[in-house]
C-alpha cells in the first residue's frame, strides 16, 4: 500500500501535492494554481479525502474508497 501525502501539501481545490505550497504554519500558497489560504483550514479541509479521519477512527480505507462517489 502506499503512502498517501499528508493533508497539509494537497491543495483543496485543485488537488496539487507540493510541499513547497506550505509555507509556513499559518500559510498555504499552492505552487500550481495561485490558491492561498490560511494553512490548517486547508489542510482540515483534505483530511476527510484522504482518508486519515477514517485511520484515525480505526476503520479501515484503500485508495479505491476515494474514487467512491
Amino acid at each position: 500500500m502506499s503512502t498517501l501525502p499528508t493533508p497539509h501539501q494537497r491543495c483543496c481545490p485543485c488537488g496539487q501535492v507540493d510541499k513547497a505550497s506550505r509555507r509556513s504554519q499559518s500559510t498555504f500558497h499552492c505552487t500550481s494554481c495561485g490558491c492561498q489560504a490560511n494553512g490548517d483550514l486547508n489542510a482540515a479541509q483534505n483530511i476527510p479525502a484522504s482518508g486519515v479521519g477514517a485511520a484515525a477512527q480505526g476503520e479501515a480505507f484503500s485508495r479505491l474508497d476515494l474514487d467512491d462517489p
